[in-house]
């Protein structure tokens, strides 16, 4: 039943396109086709021919009542988005403007599917769902970087099953992108950066690459640089970038000490913005301590190594209070 009226509708489709003729778009009996056949077409499984043709069908027949068929023109907007995220039609020009947020929305509630239903859609779907967004939505679209902030989502689930790097690659590539896309005032930008830096931050706990190391030092800079001063995250962003120092310090064979006082700097700027009761006081205490001690084993400066002793008693004294807190 759905191929034969797939087959009518396509037909009048077809006269449109070749002959110019809008009658049969406009007959009610086709027009009942149209409905029944949108009625039965279910995302689960989609059927993207048939979303196809009934979208041409609809948007032809806005073309001939004009405002009158704003409701059909409504629906082909909708199928054509449809067809987008599920599959690779050609759309008509001139309404990408129009479907790209509808195919967002389709493509966020896929995303949800993913991480929540009992069962989920293929990932291999849901990433070429946002790849197609992502294809279609050039510079000039405002919602660019929120499709590929979206996309560094759906690379990450599926590299959560595969452990595949090249889903990790593509997910960095994808979110520094979205960085860039993004407008200076954009409110999200802070949370793209820190995204960036989270995403950095599980390769280099795979390949210890220099040079995401340094990149992931200028991104929480420019994290700082653009969190709000009274945001619970510039904390977080504090001791990662100081870790960052640390680490680049311990692998750099040149030892360059200005990362290893900046480690220092920083670590005490968190611990000095984290209450007494911050779950993780003891550790950037640690941290802290550590870097320390690296110094004084570089120096000799007893003044370090005192002050080392010191913070690490202090680590310890606050994560007895988070134990006895759980």
């Amino acid at each position: 039943m759905r191929t034969n009226a797939r087959d009518l509708l396509a037909g009048a489709v077809e006269r449109v396109v070749t002959e110019r003729d809008y009658s049969l778009v406009l007959d009610p009996e086709m027009e009942e086709h149209a409905r029944r056949l949108v009625g039965s077409l279910r995302d689960e499984r989609p059927d993207v021919e048939s979303l196809f043709i009934l979208a041409q069908f609809m948007w032809h027949r806005f073309g001939a009542l004009g405002p009158k068929g704003r409701g059909d023109r409504d629906v082909a907007f909708r199928l054509f988005a449809r067809c987008l995220i599920h599959g690779d039609k050609p759309l008509p020009p001139g309404v990408m403007r129009d479907i790209v947020p509808i195919s967002i929305d389709l493509a966020i509630d896929l995303l949800r599917q993913s991480a929540q239903a009992r069962k989920p859609p293929p990932a291999d779907k849901v990433v070429d769902a946002w790849r197609r967004l992502e294809s279609v939505t050039s510079d000039e679209y405002a919602e660019r970087a929120l499709v590929l902030a979206n996309l560094r989502v759906a690379l990450l689930l599926r590299y959560g099953t595969t452990l595949d790097m090249a889903d990790l690659d593509e997910a960095i590539s994808a979110i520094r992108q979205a960085v860039e896309a993004a407008a200076a005032d954009d409110p999200d930008r802070a949370g793209y950066l820190t995204y960036l830096g989270e995403t950095l931050l599980m390769r280099i706990n795979q390949t210890e690459a220099p040079s995401d190391v340094s990149e992931i030092i200028d991104v929480w800079r420019e994290a700082l640089r653009v969190i709000p001063e009274d945001s619970p995250d510039r904390l977080t962003v504090l001791g990662r970038l100081a870790v960052a120092l640390l680490m680049r310090f311990v692998h750099d064979e040149t030892e360059t000490q200005s990362d290893l006082d900046e480690a220092i700097a920083v670590f005490r700027q968190a611990v000095q913005a984290a209450p007494p009761d911050h779950p993780d006081r003891d550790k950037y205490l640690s941290n802290l301590s550590t870097a320390l001690e690296i110094r004084a084993d570089l120096t000799e400066d007893p003044a370090d190594r005192e002050e080392a002793l010191a913070t690490q008693r202090e680590a310890e004294k606050a994560a007895r209070l988070q134990t006895r807190k759980n």
